[in-house]
């Protein structure tokens, strides 16, 4: 099961417990969103945090740098910063750095003893070979270059692209025309029904760069009206001019939802990864009003050290304190559970002496 639908499930078991509580005893949530956001800049906060310094320095720098380069620079110099990733054919300047940013997004599907995609992006921004930079890096020049190796080497893999497809072709979002928005069939590599749950509820999952003034990992040319605008290329109106969210936003989604402070959550256990990206909008989130969720009688909380995206539901490479960390939030996660579930069979039993007491004085 892929990333994105998980997410999906976590939510609706939250949903499920904020909405219709009582439909199970106890609920076990594993790094799930709370609060829909757009734009969602904050995924990205974690991940700066938890990588290490030299890559998140040079890399915020690189970012900027080429931000610059586009929004000011003379048509000769953003074709040639384009030609450094072989994308010297890509029109768009947006949709060029809509596709470099994945790589930061790597960090999710790894944890922190085995992301071995996310740590080769960081070695090839590092130029690692002998020796390893301090946490000043090795500066926008090096680093772009780093860059732009790692891309010619991998991003076409983790592009999603068919082999048959160019640069031009495949990353241009701005084409209504393109498969990508004509082809409805199950198969095609867009994710196409995830995307409309995105468009049409609204989620609020939409990453962005970060506001100014905030490290950035990823262009700021890529913000809101960015995805806004595909959700209408996947999603035209029809003749009769029905759309895909009928002017709902995301405001819609946290009233009926809850959004940061569900209200009739009962004997809901969460599970966050300290890195987890997600968990900016979720219950540990330093940008939740009045501070990260805290744990009381009916709702646990417990933070994975060094966790990122649902890391306690995979078997660490190599073992060790990874490994560890893992058992201990389990047990705890365990512990909390048959507690709850003791209280349940109290209640249970309770009610079993109560018949029979009733019967027996009948």
């Amino acid at each position: 099961m892929g990333p994105s639908r998980r997410l999906i499930l976590r939510r609706n078991c939250r949903v499920i417990a904020n909405l219709y509580p009582g439909t199970f005893w106890a609920y076990y949530v594993s790094s799930a969103v709370m609060q829909a956001l757009d734009p969602f800049w904050q995924y990205f906060v974690r991940i700066e945090e938890g990588m290490a310094r030299n890559c998140s320095k040079d890399v915020v720098a690189v970012v900027d740098h080429i931000d610059d380069i586009l929004l000011h620079g003379s048509a000769q110099d953003i074709t040639d910063l384009k030609a450094k990733f072989n994308l010297q054919s890509v029109k768009h300047n947006d949709d060029f750095v809509n596709q470099i940013g994945y790589a930061s997004g790597l960090w999710q599907e790894g944890d922190e003893s085995d992301n071995h995609l996310f740590l080769t992006w960081c070695d090839y921004i590092e130029n690692v070979n002998s020796t390893i930079a301090g946490p000043e890096g090795v500066g926008v020049e090096k680093a772009l270059d780093g860059y732009a190796r790692w891309w010619k080497d991998f991003g076409q893999a983790i592009s999603g692209c068919p082999d048959d497809d160019t640069a031009a072709e495949c990353y241009d979002s701005h084409n209504a025309s393109a498969p990508i928005y004509t082809d409805v069939s199950m198969g095609l590599r867009t994710n196409r029904p995830y995307t409309w749950l995105n468009c049409a509820t609204p989620l609020g999952t939409w990453q962005t760069g970060a506001p100014a003034g905030c490290p950035s990992l990823v262009s700021r040319l890529i913000d809101a009206d960015y995805w806004h605008r595909i959700c209408g290329l996947y999603f035209p109106p029809t003749p009769s001019g029905e759309t895909y969210n009928q002017g709902r936003t995301v405001d819609d989604t946290n009233a009926f939802t809850g959004g940061w402070n569900p209200q009739n959550i009962s004997r809901v256990l969460f599970v966050e990864g300290e890195f987890d990206p997600w968990a900016s909008a979720g219950v540990t989130s330093q940008f939740r009003p009045g501070g990260p969720m805290e744990s009381s009688e009916n709702v646990t909380v417990l933070v994975l050290p060094g966790g990122h995206h649902c890391t306690e539901q995979y078997t660490p490479v190599g073992g060790g304190k990874a490994i560890e960390d893992i058992e201990k939030t389990i047990d705890q996660a365990v512990a909390q559970i048959v507690k709850w579930s003791c209280i349940q069979a109290l209640d249970v039993f309770g009610e079993i002496l109560a018949v029979l007491k009733r019967d027996r004085s009948a």
